[in-house]
């Protein structure tokens, strides 16, 4: 008799001790991370600058080259 009240207390203990160890957390699934907002770019320049042409074509255009226009909002003044 004595067998199976030992037998019964490690039972109640191992079931105890694995609902305390359960965490909550693990069965939740965490929402999706927020998209960070974008950064605005406004550029304003004068339409028949030869200066403002040049930047527009060779720096401006990186932006595209190198995929950051996935991250900008990009307007144009004239």
């Amino acid at each position: 008799m004595a067998y199976f009240a030992h037998l019964l207390s490690f039972l109640v203990l191992t079931t105890t001790l694995m609902f305390f160890f359960m965490s909550p957390s693990h069965s939740i699934p965490s929402p999706p991370p927020a998209k960070p907002p974008k950064v605005d770019l406004v550029l304003y320049y004068e339409t028949l600058c030869p200066a403002c042409a040049d930047f527009i074509t060779t720096d401006l255009v990186k932006i595209f080259q190198t995929d950051l226009n996935t991250i900008v909002n990009l307007r144009l003044v004239p």
